[in-house]
């Protein structure tokens, strides 16, 4: 595999972990707890608006 594609399949893993610890810290109370996040916030509007802007803009490496 080229060195782009690993560049490429890097940033979608790194993704995919920022998604599902916004996710999990949007539904854990304890996780909430421990960064002094009042139980009312959510992080799910951030995954969905940065998930359409890499859609509609994606990454340009020369």
């Amino acid at each position: 595999m080229g060195s782009l594609t690993e560049i490429y399949l890097d940033m979608a893993n790194n993704e995919i972990m920022a998604a599902s610890s916004l996710k999990r810290l949007s539904e854990q109370e304890e996780d909430k707890i421990s960064f002094s996040i009042p139980e009312e916030i959510s992080f799910y509007s951030s995954v969905i608006s940065h998930s359409r802007r890499q859609i509609k803009s994606p990454l340009r490496i020369p």
